[in-house]
């Protein structure tokens, strides 16, 4: 085995079908999209968390900063699929000291929407 090189993983019926399903243009624009989502909502949760961690609040405790249920916060972190409202998200970051805005502008995989200190 040779250092610091990857192992080609083994591909699965999955990636079969995928590979196949991803040449259909409308199944690949609803992939991406998805992808997208995916991808912006966990760099977000991310964000929040390691703020949350460095100011040393615990999940109950940010639940009381943002006047939300202690469940609903703790999941917001844990889920595998975490699907936040907006609301939340606002709620959660505003109790961290932080503001949600959206960048735009430059590439579409290089623009990042995340909290900033306000």
């Amino acid at each position: 085995m040779s250092y610091g090189r990857e192992v080609a993983r083994r591909r699965t019926a999955f990636d079969r079908d995928l590979r196949r399903n991803l040449r259909d243009p409308a199944f690949k624009a609803e992939y991406e999209r998805e992808h997208r989502r995916i991808a912006a909502t966990d760099r977000v949760l991310r964000d929040l968390d390691a703020r949350r961690r460095r100011l040393g609040l615990s999940k109950a405790e940010l639940a009381r900063r943002a006047l939300a249920n202690e469940v609903v916060v703790r999941r917001l972190f844990t889920a595998t699929d975490p699907n936040p409202t907006f609301g939340t998200l606002v709620d959660v970051a505003n109790a961290l000291g932080l503001e949600l805005r959206v960048a735009g502008g430059g590439d579409r995989n290089r623009r990042r929407s995340q909290p900033t200190a306000g």
